[in-house]
């Protein structure tokens, strides 16, 4: 086995630290992505559960739904809007 000069090593610290720093950045931007993704999502459910309350009437408690979804969109929304600061 042969030994690495220190040149070698700094060369070798130097390129994981690149490969860190890259990582990280890839990985932030992976959760920015997801977290749009669940916001759009949300969204989606707060269309759809406003739609069913305007279609029942409040007949079976279809307003709660819509109210759960608005607070879990909110939820997403702050999410993102955190992580876009973070980037």
């Amino acid at each position: 086995m042969s030994e690495k000069t220190p040149m070698q090593q700094t060369q070798t610290q130097a390129d994981f630290l690149h490969w860190l720093k890259c990582s990280s950045e890839w990985n932030a931007r992976i959760a920015l992505r997801d977290a749009r993704d669940r916001k759009a999502e949300a969204a989606e459910r707060v269309a759809e559960a406003w739609l069913a309350w305007c279609d029942s009437g409040n007949v079976d408690g279809t307003w709660d739904a819509f109210v759960s979804h608005v607070a879990e969109y909110k939820s997403a929304r702050e999410a993102v809007r955190k992580l876009e600061e973070a980037t």
